[in-house]
This record gives C-alpha cells, sequence and structure tokens, in this order.
C-alpha cells in the first residue's frame, strides 16, 4: 500500500522544481542572447527540455485521453505542478496546443544547444523565447508555494519559537 508524500517529501520536491526552474531561466536568457554557455547551463537546459517534456506528455494525455505514454506517473506530477505557471503564461499558449508548443520550445533549446552556431527559424526563437518565460513563471510559482507553506506551522498554531508551555 503506498502512502501519501510526507510535507518534508513534498518540500524538498519544491525546492528541486525551484533551483531547476532558476538556473533554466538563466540559461535560457544566456541562451537567447547567443551568449558562451557553461556545462552547468548546457545541463540546466537539458534538465528543463525533458521536464518540459514531461509537462506535454501531460497534457497531450489530459487532452486527447490517451494515457498511453511513457512514465504517464512523471508526466502527470509534472503537468499538475506546472498548471499554474502555463496559465501566467496565457495569451502565448492560448492560441494553440499546448503539448506542441512545449515539445517545440523543448526541441528548440536542444537544437540550439547541440549546434550553437546554427541559425534558428522564428519559430524555434519563440519556442526559446517560450522556454524562458515558462521557467521565469515556473520559479515565481515555486517560490510562492515554498513561502505559503513554510507560513503555516508544521506543529500546532504557535509560531516556532515560542517558549516550551510548562507544567
Amino acid at each position: 500500500m503506498m502512502s501519501a508524500p510526507t510535507l518534508g517529501y513534498q518540500q524538498a520536491k519544491y525546492l528541486d522544481y525551484g533551483f531547476l526552474a532558476a538556473k533554466a531561466e538563466k540559461a535560457a536568457k544566456a541562451l537567447a542572447e547567443n551568449r558562451p554557455l557553461t556545462e552547468e547551463d548546457r545541463a540546466a537546459l537539458e534538465h528543463g527540455s525533458e521536464f518540459l517534456k514531461q509537462v506535454a506528455a501531460g497534457a497531450q494525455a489530459l487532452t486527447s485521453g490517451n494515457y498511453q505514454v511513457q512514465n504517464l506517473r512523471g508526466a502527470m506530477e509534472a503537468f499538475e505542478v506546472a498548471v499554474d505557471p502555463l496559465e501566467q503564461l496565457g495569451d502565448i499558449l492560448a492560441h494553440g496546443d499546448i503539448a506542441r508548443a512545449l515539445n517545440g520550445a523543448a526541441e528548440a533549446v536542444s537544437t540550439k544547444i547541440m549546434e550553437p552556431q546554427s541559425m534558428l527559424s522564428a519559430d524555434q526563437l519563440s519556442g526559446i523565447d517560450l522556454y524562458g518565460n515558462f521557467f521565469g513563471s515556473f520559479y515565481n510559482f515555486v517560490r510562492a508555494h515554498i513561502s505559503q507553506t513554510n507560513r503555516t506551522p508544521l506543529l500546532g498554531d504557535g509560531g516556532r519559537f515560542e517558549p516550551a508551555v510548562q507544567f
């Protein structure tokens, strides 16, 4: 029998997402500006692309009703945490297939990493822009989530630093 994730596990997962979002956004900015990428930038972009592909797979599964995707659980988890940041993008994603747009962004970033001197099409450039905007929104969402979670006392109504009750 599986149990629900603990608060500590959930916070650790959101911290991981926060680090990914911050690094991917920073690296996407360097990529968009044609600045040289460090190995850390490349790794962040690759991890971000994989995450976007998972989000896209979750979106595709929900919109098509076809749940025959590799790692359905991972795709649905990624999509679940990405819903708010996707909503923040609003007009950028309002006129098309979300899964296609996210996969296109991930592919544009991957192409630019592998071929840094290549000229990108307008669609690929907008994909890199979408990638950076998504991870900027995602970082803000994760930061707000962690901040809100940390305001809730873990034990009872009192603050963390209240003196212990003496009997």
